[in-house]
């Protein structure tokens, strides 16, 4: 059970982002656009021929995994989803947006099966063994610096080629 604050901090977010969208925008991507140099790199091979992994800043893990810490600055971990996980040992824990929606159909912001789906029409070369989950509400961009250079070791040792990224 989340401590009021926190609720009514959710609560405050969520209407906030609602009604004045392109504020809410400008202050949550601040952090993003401060960064002047963003990593570009060409596919060396047809999307057909690539592996290919989720992330998901939507809070999204197994419902056997620790859920992320809502209350404090936030969660700066990140958890690893096997591709053979179905839709249903998927959970979504995040505060800044209504996740009763996610938890019935977890697919609107983790396209797991999609992707699979995708994949057995011959549309993707290969859907990697491992995907991963974030927790995108956070106030400090700072400690995501450790966090995407783990993510980015697991992605590579794992040959990944394309990244799909689903927010949350």
């Amino acid at each position: 059970m989340l401590k009021a604050r926190y609720v009514i901090q959710s609560k405050v977010i969520r209407w906030f982002s609602t009604y004045f969208p392109q504020a809410y925008k400008k202050y949550s991507l601040k952090a993003a656009l401060e960064k002047s140099e963003r990593p570009e790199s060409a596919l060396a091979k047809s999307i057909k021929e690539a592996k290919v992994a989720l992330l998901t800043s939507s809070g999204v893990h197994l419902r056997s995994d620790q859920p992320f810490e809502m209350e404090s600055d936030g969660d700066y971990t990140y958890r690893t989803i096997p591709s053979g996980t179905s839709d249903e040992a998927l959970t979504a824990t995040h505060l800044y947006y209504d996740t009763d929606t996610a938890k019935k159909d977890i697919s609107i912001v983790f396209p797991l099966q999609a992707l699979k789906a995708i994949h057995q029409a011959g549309e993707v070369g290969e859907v990697s063994d491992s995907h991963i989950g974030v927790y995108g509400g956070t106030i400090k961009p700072e400690p995501h610096e450790q966090t995407a250079k783990e993510v980015a070791q697991i992605l590579k040792e794992r040959e990944v080629d394309v990244l799909l990224l689903t927010p949350g």
